[in-house]
């Protein structure tokens, strides 16, 4: 299946690369101290994001693309993961940084989830616009399921 990439499209990878480099590197950066039960929820937060990022990219299969604009004739997930939340995929990746930062103790990235949550939440909005124009039937399903949290957002 083909991907139309668009300058737009590039520019949202490329971002999210620099907020993943930053996330990755950023306990490296400040000194810190970690509390037992901090580290054990990061990390427990960890292993469950990852686990929901597996069934979610199971659930997409073929559709997936790293782009912003969707994959020609690809079809809508709306099955698994994508029953619960529209971009379980990225609530994940929040999940992950998120679950980094307490297990390292890192301030920083604690600062940089929520970068990488308004980052996505941007992203997202931007991609159902795409997906409202190459699939009609799109619109339903964003009314009927929420973006990142199951019955609230």
């Amino acid at each position: 299946m083909a991907i139309r990439r668009t300058n737009r499209g590039r520019a949202w990878v490329l971002a999210q690369t620099g907020l993943f480099l930053a996330i990755a590197t950023g306990p490296a950066l400040e000194r810190r101290e970690r509390s037992p039960f901090a580290a054990a929820a990061g990390a427990t937060l960890m292993l469950g994001a990852l686990g929901w990022m597996g069934h979610a990219y199971r659930s997409l299969g073929a559709s997936h693309t790293p782009w912003v604009e969707p994959i020609l004739g690809g079809d809508v997930a709306t099955d698994g993961a994508y029953g619960i939340v529209r971009h379980p995929i990225y609530a994940g990746w929040v999940g992950l940084s998120v679950g980094w930062g307490l297990l390292t103790g890192s301030r920083l990235v604690l600062v940089l989830s929520a970068i990488l949550a308004l980052y996505y939440d941007r992203r997202a909005r931007f991609e159902e616009r795409l997906m409202e124009q190459a699939h009609p039937d799109y619109a339903g399903y964003r009314q009927r399921v929420r973006r990142f949290v199951p019955g609230v957002y």
